[in-house]
């Protein structure tokens, strides 16, 4: 009897902890990055703020921004290149750098550009199904 008891407490308690775990629908306003292709489940990186201590991970199949897998960002510059055209870019992947005050931007060629918008301006890809 005791150990029935114990065992449905046990349970019970386990239940509690792994679902306070799960986070719901984040929006990765300062950065988010693709999971790997391929794996049984991908996860993404989504961050929350403008520090890295706002990490989740996140189901990669529940990431979008509306139905794209990409952020639009303007004002942006490709690194290391002595064109300094201002462009639009599609992002597969963003992250805020606090240090710039500058959003980097890595394309769907893996082009890596410097975007030079303010942190509230970016529409933000959102991901419903996150873990603390």
């Amino acid at each position: 009897m005791f150990h029935q008891s114990f065992l449905k407490i046990a349970v019970l308690i386990s239940t509690i902890c792994f679902s306070t775990l799960i986070v719901s629908s984040l929006k990765c306003t300062g950065g988010w990055t693709q999971g790997i292709e391929g794996e049984n489940i991908s996860f993404a990186t989504c961050q929350v703020g403008k520090t890295q201590d706002t990490e989740y991970n996140c189901l990669d199949n529940t990431c979008r921004n509306g139905v794209d897998r990409y952020v639009q960002m303007h004002h942006c510059l490709l690194n290391k290149s002595v064109n300094r055209k201002e462009t639009d870019q599609k992002c597969k992947m963003y992250n805020w750098d606090a240090t710039i005050n500058q959003f980097s931007c890595t394309t769907f060629q893996d082009q890596v550009y410097s975007c030079n918008m303010k942190f509230d301006d970016l529409t933000p890809i959102t991901c419903q199904t996150c873990f603390a």
